[in-house]
């Protein structure tokens, strides 16, 4: 594992990852639609839109062309709310024109979540292995691929 494949943004919790032409920003644990204060929800449409636009000045910062998201990307668990269906095509649709490829490896908060993702976005049940890096949300076991990884990215935690 060559080092300078891997790009840490320690106060932004996110990591560029290198493979050959391609860079992949990779965040986890996004969860839209958490509200600190619940009894202002338009608080976390607010936080919703600062997160996207976050996003996307590391990706131009980083020259990130493609997004993986290593889950729990919505708060509520088993469920959609119309309020996360509404942040959370409006963040993806904020996003969308920044990355060739959009990846989410869904998590254990993103329970039906594939009933309101756009189509363009690819969603992946324990694990994707890109080059000799394996990325994963962490709340199930990884996929056997991950023996192919001399390094595992993982959220959750």
């Amino acid at each position: 594992m060559d080092r300078r494949k891997i790009s840490i943004f320690y106060k932004d919790a996110a990591i560029v990852y290198n493979l050959k032409k391609e860079r992949f920003l990779c965040v986890a644990d996004l969860h839209i639609g958490y509200s600190p204060t619940p009894s202002f929800p338009y608080h976390s449409k607010r936080l919703t839109m600062d997160l996207a636009k976050r996003i996307i000045q590391i990706s131009t910062n980083s020259k990130s062309n493609n997004l993986i998201l290593l889950g729990d990307i919505k708060h509520t668990i088993a469920r959609i709310t119309r309020s996360d269906d509404l942040e959370i095509r409006s963040f993806f649709e904020e996003i969308k024109p920044f990355f060739k490829k959009i990846y989410l490896v869904l998590g254990n908060h993103d329970g039906s979540i594939k009933t309101i993702l756009p189509s363009y976005v690819i969603t992946i049940r324990k694990g994707l292995l890109l080059g000799d890096v394996y990325f994963m949300h962490g709340h199930t076991l990884p996929e056997k691929e991950v023996k192919k990884a001399n390094l595992i990215i993982m959220g959750h935690l």
